[in-house]
């Protein structure tokens, strides 16, 4: 799990949640103009489980998620590991921690 990059502030309470949860995050985005993305995101690794989990996690928090995604990436005409992508909606609220 990398914890010394900078995160996003808005994404960020959301992504410590995870960790604190043993998710392996690997990359997040709060959306928004001037992001990435249009809306929020975290991206994670893990097996086929892991989607089920960490929407079960983040729904017993009550956070606004939008859909959950398993993606495979292109790049240089070779295909990547697969990861899972929890989008959530704009706006974000104010997190819960701790366990479900």
């Amino acid at each position: 799990m990398a914890s010394d990059t900078v995160l996003d502030p808005d994404i960020q309470p959301y992504v410590d949640v995870l960790r604190e949860h043993g998710v392996d995050t690997i990359e997040s985005c709060q959306g928004g103009p001037g992001h990435s993305s249009a809306g929020p995101y975290i991206s994670f690794r893990g097996p086929v489980g892991e989607g089920l989990r960490v929407a079960g996690i983040a729904l017993s928090l009550g956070w606004p998620i939008t859909r959950i995604l398993k993606e495979w990436a292109f790049f240089a005409d070779d295909i990547t590991p697969p990861v899972w992508v929890l989008k959530l909606r704009h706006p974000l609220p104010p997190v819960t921690k701790g366990r479900p």
